[in-house]
């Protein structure tokens, strides 16, 4: 799979420097522009399930030495999230969780709700809903939009839940197709000032794959129909979906992702966590999703990511190279180096220069302001190696290159 990037398209605006959204006629300008080539994108994309894998991605999330090794202290900026919301709308999510009355649905809308005012000054929102609503949907509800729902915007909460009460769950679960579109389209932002992501929320498999055999594959249904009335493939469509986030994932665009689960229920877990694993944002233990089974869950989760999205991630302009070492503090104290995210720093897309603060330093980050978040670089070329490799095992830094 290989999704299609045209690398002269024009950054579009997706906001003015007082961070409000684009135009009605810029956006339907960008639409129009888009729309052809993100459809290429899909085109292209292909695979049929074999094992349950998923490509092995470096950590930097990108391509290193895109930004340059200078030694000595230097304030960290906080960047400006763009986050793109790929929500799943499909039939299964009228369903009631065990722990409520309500749908999976209108949880999700008021979690929302609930978590996403807070930080709308502070993050550019935009949404995907999947598949494509509307009462003409051809291939058995298997279509995604032609562009994004919703472009990213700065006080975009309101309109993503106004997109959310205009559709009703319906149609399949195509995964693959849906990330590929979002993840398009984000890439076309430049990252110098900014820490673009995805939140994938999903309530089960990924389908919609018409290159796997419906007679012999992992069916998404109960039942164990792989093929619809409607001529639906509702094979498990597991590795492609894993690969496209994965794809974007090394390109600097990493997943969360949002496992919409009943209490106990387990048909999935493997294939939840294989996309959190992909996306490069997996949580510590068994569920490497952000598990959301009842409403204090959703919230619980959708606070947790929005925290480290939009407050505590935070931009360097230098990094270190080969053998170099790079050491965070908050308030003059010294931050310690965390690869699995629970706590202290660790990175993001290195190549962007992406910090991540968690738990204490991104609480003390918030309550001493931006001014408080700094680093000190030292480069490989400027130590012995003896020295590189002790400075790279015992202080709280880490060595550039291989990721975290």
């Amino acid at each position: 799979m290989t999704p299609l990037v045209k690398k002269n398209w024009a950054k579009p605006r997706w906001g003015s420097r007082q961070g409000k959204g684009m135009s009605p006629r810029i956006s339907r300008v960008l639409a129009v522009a888009l729309a052809p080539v993100i459809g290429l994108a899909l085109a292209s994309s292909c695979g049929a399930r074999s094992e349950l894998e998923v490509p092995k991605i470096d950590g930097s999330g990108g391509s290193g030495g895109s930004l340059p090794c200078v030694p000595g202290p230097i304030a960290l900026t906080r960047a400006t999230p763009i986050v793109m919301f790929v929500i799943d709308r499909s039939g299964s999510m009228q369903d009631r969780l065990s722990a409520s009355k309500q749908s999976r649905w209108q949880i999700l809308r008021d979690a929302l709700a609930t978590t996403l005012p807070p930080a709308d000054d502070l993050m550019m929102i935009g949404a995907e809903i999947f598949p494509r609503s509307g009462h003409h949907q051809k291939g058995g509800g298997c279509e995604v939009p032609l562009v994004p729902d919703l472009f990213p915007m700065k006080h975009g909460a309101q309109s993503l839940l106004d997109l959310i009460d205009a559709n009703d769950p319906s149609g399949a679960t195509p995964t693959a197709a849906a990330v590929e579109k979002a993840g398009n389209l984000m890439l076309v932002e430049r990252a110098g000032t900014s820490g673009r992501s995805m939140v994938l929320a999903t309530d089960g498999g990924p389908n919609c794959n018409d290159a796997l055999d419906p007679n012999d594959c992992v069916c998404t249904t109960p039942l164990g129909h792989c093929k619809s009335k409607s001529g639906t493939n509702q094979c498990l469509d597991d590795v492609r979906s894993a690969k496209a986030i994965a794809w974007f994932t090394a390109r600097g665009i990493p997943t969360y992702v949002l496992g919409i689960q009943n209490e106990g229920e387990t048909q999935f877990t493997d294939v939840l966590n294989a996309m959190a694993d992909a996306g490069g944002r997996p949580k510590a233990g068994a569920e490497h999703f952000y598990a959301a089974r009842n409403q204090k869950d959703f919230e619980t989760a959708l606070a947790d990511i929005r925290d480290q999205v939009a407050q505590c991630t935070y931009l360097t302009s230098t990094i270190p190279d080969a053998g170099g070492t790079f050491a965070v503090t908050v308030g003059g104290k010294d931050v310690p180096f965390d690869p699995t995210g629970m706590e202290g720093w660790r990175w993001g897309n290195e190549a962007n220069g992406e910090v991540l603060l968690a738990g204490e330093a991104c609480k003390s980050a918030q309550a001493l302001g931006d001014m408080s978040v700094s680093a000190t670089v030292e480069c490989g070329a400027a130590t012995s190696s003896s020295a590189q490799s002790s400075a790279s095992t015992t202080s709280s830094s880490v060595s550039s290159g291989t990721g975290p």
